[in-house]
């Protein structure tokens, strides 16, 4: 029956994941369609069901029930806009690498997804919004695809409400795109930046992690000011834009257009091949001739490349294996799973441990690896020769001009990650090139290059790349050697010898002590900390075996970008020595969860002679140091400990979790402490193995051993210690402390808790507010006459505790770093102040609040 005979409409089925469908009527049905009274869906069970194709970018209708309206109606009519109210998250603070978490943690918690994409588009200034280009990709793991379906859902509905108008959006087939090829994508398409999904080189799968960036107009990731506005948005949200209806076909080249209520122009995404960009741009940096000779010409060499199982597996085939001729058979794992193939894809010798035995058989004469989202690498020669990232990039650097792109672009200077080995720094003093030290992130980099003041760029976590992206790049550094192999017509392991025969070696290490308890990783920082700054630290000789170390200066390593003038400090413990070796602890922000606490060590050797030693053996008198100065070895075994008494998922109790700091009773006292495990290891060790019980021993042993002291003394500033931890730490929130505000404004009560005894309480208050005041602002009388300076140390004290210390999941105020005028008269009132704002924001935690949350 012709639709337009109908005096209604015919009745159309829904079905999310199915075409839409229309019924021929036959004659029997359609003289009753009309009829009074008619059930209409009865008609429909002897007619024939045709489903409607719809338009290409045309979105269903979900609808709960049946409804009458015709085919055009439904295929044309604009998607509905939806804004729906939402609570803010406080741990949304993106780290090093944007915002990483658990798998888990985007699917359970209630709009944490949306919150964040959110956040992302309100933080675009409203002048730079109007028709603006953004382009998303992901490396392939689990809930990816969900995710990108999310953004675009919510990037066409914030174009509507004008908070940001995304004209249209681009996005790598199959929502795959590598994160050098995003950075090459924006910096083409000139869009206003990308939105990365990926967690790098951690585990994918359900059970794995999930992660999300944003990266600016240049192609890089955001800078310090771009993701703390997103994260201050991230701690007000109130509602999201979504226009929950729209779904988008990422399998097929092309592109797609939605029509949107009230809005005129259609929202337009374009699906784009993820490899063809990338690969163009790769052609106009290396002479693929010459990298072709080398792989499929008459002398060529035997590769084996390991995708491990991530985004860079497509780009390996087509550009490696399709266009320079490499065997099919020289590129393993290149299928991208949302697990990885179960493995982790991070490209170093223990994950890649495959890859590293079958170079090691010597049927191949270069290998390399890749991360999750391919813009990590690592080098191998022959016979699993191993190339240290931080080699790796030296030997780039002097040997750069085998790269045509940087024969006709010039080299204007070199830079490294601090923690990065010096091997980078022996090239540009050879060179006379300029070279920056940074700090860990690749986003220190992007400024150098936008200025025009970098080239060549190297982290020691297997990051490589140039000014051609602002991302670092892992195909691009494979290449680099392939270049500097085919110009220098020698091995792997031939070059890295030269090297080092030429510049002399930076033997180098690093140890990951990860998912350590966030407020032990702290407490060892920050007591490490104060021992390296002490004066009489620096001409400290260490002596190890028949090597003796002499200090020659140690710091908190600090930048300040040449650039913008920028200024970003706490960025790692430096303890460098007379003979150029150094010792670097630092806290990580790329784990999901938990702290890793980062040692690196870096010992140059000149002497030809000497360049060819295990590094291990080598550095071994460093590691000693670093180990018995740091007692990090001594705070992980505690933290092991203590997770085996508290197999739950709560935390320890406050006792417990600071016995080795906090041991109020001296051994053998009269008094009893309110809890035993707090004074007697030996009541401890009975419910657990003989070996814990010694470290727990080792660890009670390493307490307050003077019994000189006052009792109460000792334990009210141990109080204060548990205090500042409480208030400035992800502790505070954990261990459901909330009448510590209380505590602290009424010393007396804390007294109470630990059996003070009950006459004399106000002496015992008194007595307490005097040490707290001595403690804050210097003893006795002294305090009147050199009460500005003592504040003043007290401030610089405090806010060190504070920027070191606060967690994301506090929701912290802003305070400035301290600066060189801080001591002049006319910015003492800042410090008061400061001071004043920093005490006054501790004692308004509401800590019972924050675990509703």
């Amino acid at each position: 029956m012709p639709l337009h005979m109908c005096e209604e409409e015919p009745v159309f089925s829904y079905c999310p994941p199915s075409p839409l469908y229309f019924w021929i009527l036959n004659s029997l049905a359609a003289s009753l369609w009309n009829a009074p009274g008619c059930h209409k869906a009865s008609l429909l069970s002897s007619c024939l069901p045709i489903p409607i194709a719809p338009r290409k970018g045309s979105v269903q209708r979900q609808v709960t029930s049946p409804s009458f309206f015709s085919p055009s109606t439904m295929d044309e009519s604009p998607l509905q806009v939806l804004t729906i109210p939402t609570a803010p998250y406080p741990d949304q603070r993106p780290g090093t690498s944007g915002l990483r978490k658990k798998v888990y943690v985007f699917q359970s918690k209630r709009n944490y997804l949306h919150n964040f994409i959110q956040s992302i588009f309100s933080s675009i200034d409203l002048r730079d919004r109007q028709g603006s280009t953004m382009v998303v990709g992901g490396d392939g793991r689990y809930f990816n695809t969900t995710a990108i379906q999310v953004i675009v859902q919510m990037a066409a509905a914030n174009g509507v409400s004008c908070w940001i108008s995304v004209g249209r959006l681009v996005i790598g087939q199959n929502g795959i795109m590598s994160t050098p090829a995003v950075s090459c994508v924006i910096r083409k398409f000139k869009a206003i930046g990308g939105i990365l999904l990926t967690a790098s080189h951690n585990p994918g799968g359900p059970d794995g992690d999930f992660g999300m960036k944003f990266n600016i107009a240049n192609g890089g990731p955001a800078p310090e000011a771009v993701t703390e506005k997103i994260f201050q948005i991230s701690r007000t949200i109130e509602e999201y834009a979504i226009c929950p209806e729209l779904r988008l076909d990422l399998a097929t080249l092309g592109k797609q257009t939605f029509d949107l209520e009230n809005k005129f122009k259609p929202f337009t995404v374009e699906i784009v091949d993820s490899v063809e960009s990338y690969a163009n741009m790769l052609r106009n940096i290396f002479d693929f001739a010459v990298l072709k000779e080398l792989l499929s010409g008459e002398n060529h060499i035997r590769i084996r490349l390991d995708a491990m199982h991530g985004v860079l597996g497509p780009y390996v085939k087509k550009i490696l294996c399709e266009e320079l001729g490499s065997p099919a058979n020289s590129a393993i794992n290149c299928v991208p799973q949302e697990d990885f193939g179960g493995r982790h894809p991070d490209p170093n010798l223990t994950y890649a441990a495959d890859l590293v035995e079958s170079m090691k058989s010597g049927q191949y004469d270069f290998g390399a690896a890749f991360d999750g989202d391919g813009d990590r690498n690592m080098i191998l020669g022959k016979h699993g020769f191993f190339i240290s990232p931080s080699d790796s990039v030296a030997v780039i650097a002097a040997n750069i001009f085998c790269i045509p792109y940087f024969q006709h672009m010039g080299v204007r200077g070199f830079a490294r990650s601090m923690p990065t080995s010096g091997a980078l720094d022996n090239v540009a003093k050879a060179t006379k090139i300029q070279l920056y030290e940074t700090p860990t992130g690749w986003k220190f980099f992007g400024n150098l290059m936008d200025a025009g003041r970098l080239s060549l760029c190297g982290e020691e976590s297997f990051g490589t790349g140039s000014d051609h992206i602002r991302e670092k790049d892992g195909l691009w550094a494979v290449l680099a050697w392939l270049s500097i192999l085919a110009t220098r017509k020698q091995s792997v392991e031939e070059v890295m010898i030269e090297h080092w025969k030429t510049y002399g070696r930076n033997y180098y290490t690093r140890y990951d002590y990860e998912e350590v308890d966030i407020d032990a990783a702290v407490e060892m920082m920050l007591e490490l900390e104060v021992i390296i700054l002490d004066k009489a630290f620096i001409g400290q000789k260490f002596t190890v075996g028949e090597k003796t170390y002499e200090v020659d200066r140690a710091d908190n390593f600090e930048y300040s970008d040449p650039v913008d003038g920028s200024i970003s400090r706490n960025q790692g413990l430096r303890i460098i020595f007379k003979d150029g070796s150094r010792i670097i602890f630092r806290l990580s922000g790329t784990g999901s969860s938990g702290a890793t606490i980062r040692l690196y060590v870096d010992s140059y050797e000149k002497d030809i002679n000497k360049i060819f030693q295990d590094p291990q053996v080598k550095l071994a008198e460093l590691v000693t140091i670093a180990l018995k100065l740091s007692q990090l070895q001594r705070v992980c075994r505690l933290e092991r400990s203590l997770r085996l008494l508290s197999p739950s998922n709560d935390k320890p109790p406050l006792a417990l979790r600071y016995k080795h700091k906090l041991q109020l009773v001296p051994r053998g006292s009269s008094m009893e402490a309110p809890d035993a495990l707090m004074t007697d290891p030996g009541a401890l060790s009975q419910s657990i193995t003989n070996d814990e019980a010694s470290i727990m021993e080792a660890v009670g042993d390493a307490g307050l051993e003077s019994q000189s002291r006052d009792v109460y003394r000792i334990a009210f500033e141990e109080y204060l210690r548990a205090w500042i931890k409480m208030a400035t730490t992800k502790a505070g929130l954990l261990m459901r402390e909330e009448y510590l505000d209380e505590l602290m404004k009424c010393p007396e009560r804390f007294a109470a808790c630990y059996s003070r005894p009950p006459s004399g309480s106000d002496v015992c208050a008194q007595e307490q507010r005097q040490i707290f005041k001595d403690i804050m602002y210097g003893p006795g009388l002294r305090r009147l006459k050199k009460h500005s300076e003592k504040k003043k140390a007290r401030v610089n004290q405090m806010r060190k505790i504070y920027m070191l210390c606060r967690s994301p999941d506090l929701l912290t105020p802003h305070v400035s770093a301290p600066n060189d005028s801080a001591g002049d008269p006319e910015t003492k009132e800042c410090w008061e102040s400061e001071v004043d704002r920093l005490v006054a924001w501790t004692h308004s935690l509401s800590f019972e609040e924050l675990d509703r949350q």
